[in-house]
């Protein structure tokens, strides 16, 4: 068992938890963003569907 098998284990279990870690991360901002864009079209999907019922109502 060789100190460079060693040291290579070890860079990629390192490796593996930052990758883990930052995969999280930014699996995590993609769902938020995904939660606040989806907000907002349903938001202005709605302004829309009210204002062209505000001028069927007007004619």
């Amino acid at each position: 068992w060789p100190w460079w098998r060693e040291k290579l284990a070890t860079a990629a279990r390192l490796g593996w938890n930052w990758g883990k870690e930052t995969g999280v991360a930014v699996w995590e901002k993609a769902v938020f963003a995904w939660r606040v864009a989806r907000v907002r079209v349903v938001r202005w999907y709605l302004r829309r569907v009210y204002s062209a019922y505000q001028a069927s109502g007007e004619e």
